[in-house]
């Protein structure tokens, strides 16, 4: 057990317990044959922070859902790519990303708050005839990343039956939640309602590189 510190939960400061990147990287191995008309001298930035917690839950409990690091990298990569379109763009040429694990004491809960850090970059350009959309660069590393930082960090010995679930903050209309639904593939229904991932802070912004 951590040494409580300061008198509020804002007083402890985060501590980085794990972290992978990947550096941006060219996703396509002949850009020629792209048909390249234009491509943007500012890359994209996008940043999501999750609160992530553990919790007991039932077979049958629908309060939640597991969290998906390739999920929530698609969805990451999907506001790029949003952001792009917006600004007259329809493909990425260079995308890189980053994850991090975060954790710290709760003096009110007495147990350990964890945060997740999303980050992703990305170089958009405009081509005559987009073709098929590559999933981001070294995806898979995600699946066995994620399941090794949730034995070793979010569940123990005595935890038996603990899930990592995202919580939800922000509540969304019927139509809103079936457009992202049709947008974004990697947003999954459990039970008979629908669980977002709690958006702390997005930051979305053009920056030379």
């Amino acid at each position: 057990m951590w040494p409580w510190s300061g008198s509020s939960d804002v007083d402890a400061p985060w501590e980085v317990v794990d972290a992978k990147s990947v550096d941006p990287v060219k996703m396509y191995d002949d850009e020629d044959s792209l048909d390249i008309i234009r491509i943007s001298h500012t890359s994209l930035k996008a940043s999501y922070v999750f609160n992530v917690k553990t919790q007991y839950v039932h077979e049958d409990d629908t309060s939640g859902h597991k969290v998906d690091l390739q999920a929530a990298l698609r969805f990451t990569r999907a506001r790029v790519l949003q952001e792009a379109s917006r600004l007259g763009y329809n493909t990425l040429l260079l995308e890189g990303w980053s994850i991090t694990l975060l954790r710290k004491p709760s003096r009110s809960t007495h147990h350990t708050l964890f945060r997740m850090a999303l980050r992703y970059i990305a170089r958009p350009a405009f081509v005559h005839t987009p073709g098929e959309r590559l999933p981001p660069p070294f995806l898979d590393l995600l699946q066995y990343w994620g399941e090794e930082t949730e034995k070793a960090y979010l569940t123990g010995e005595e935890a038996t039956g603990v899930v990592l679930l995202v919580r939800s903050t922000t509540k969304r209309s019927s139509e809103d939640k079936e457009k992202l639904v049709l947008d974004q593939g990697d947003v999954r229904q459990v039970g008979s309602s629908w669980h977002w991932g709690s958006c702390i802070k997005l930051r979305l912004r053009r920056y030379k590189v």
